[in-house]
């Protein structure tokens, strides 16, 4: 799904990725939540996406 470029699934990965953000601080392993994503971002930092992403997941 993050790897498409299309917005419709870019927006469900940020929804999916701010449940697992929650599921994560519920846990109490908000690091290991904010590590992922920052692995995440980083092995997708060169594309982009056709349409701006209406909300942007923060660790």
């Amino acid at each position: 799904m993050i790897g498409q470029k299309q917005p419709s699934p870019y927006g469900a990965a940020v929804t999916l990725l701010k449940d697992l953000r929650e599921a994560h601080n519920r846990a109490g392993t908000p690091e290991e939540f904010a590590r992922r994503l920052h692995d995440l971002r980083e092995q997708h930092r060169g594309k982009s996406v056709a349409e701006p992403p209406t909300g942007r997941c923060q660790p």
